[in-house]
């Protein structure tokens, strides 16, 4: 039996109060708001003495900080369930993202495309990999700071395999020890 159940010894009407207490927002929770909820009317609800008797010989006190507490417990587990759920469908995206740009890269036959269209393809493939990479980091709880510094390592790699797309032909030759720059 939890602490909040009704007690062999409570009467009807005396656990009936103590189920309105227990159901009020804590921040609001007040005896002297038991009767008033109860009959509905503020008239009737001047006299809490039952209810201070009730809540006294009942620990109402006790039974319903261990009600709190179980409530709170069950927010948290609940919470943390849609949060893992959350972060499996963002990861389960952001793989799909770089695993599509990847294969961009993979594929892309920059020996048939014109620069342009090379290029173009080239930024869509580093947005879809930055993209996916920003969103696993995020999940992953890096900082801003972190997440830049991994970002700008990933465009500078990616800036490399662009100017070896250019050696092999497809892009224009840059000038000597020139960098493409992602975001052109």
């Amino acid at each position: 039996m939890a602490e909040w159940d009704r007690l062999p010894q409570e009467s009807d009407s005396a656990f009936a109060a103590f189920v309105i207490y227990r159901s009020m927002p804590p921040t609001d929770r007040s005896i002297k708001q038991v009767p008033i909820i109860r009959d509905g009317d503020a008239k009737k609800g001047r006299n809490t003495r039952q209810f201070d008797q009730w809540a006294s010989k009942f620990s109402w006190t006790d039974r319903v900080a261990a009600w709190d507490i179980h409530q709170d417990k069950k927010y948290q587990k609940e919470h943390t369930n849609v949060i893992q759920r959350d972060k499996q469908r963002i990861l389960s995206r952001a793989y799909k993202m770089m695993d599509l740009g990847s294969e961009l890269i993979d594929k892309a036959e920059i020996h048939n495309m014109t620069a342009a269209e090379a290029r173009k393809k080239m930024n869509v493939a580093v947005q879809l990999v930055t993209g996916g990479s920003k969103m696993v980091m995020d999940v992953m709880g890096l900082s801003e700071s972190q997440q830049n510094t991994l970002i700008n390592a990933e465009e500078g790699e990616i800036a490399i395999l662009i100017n070896q797309f250019h050696q092999v032909g497809g892009f224009n030759t840059p000038a000597t020890g020139e960098v493409v720059s992602t975001n052109s």
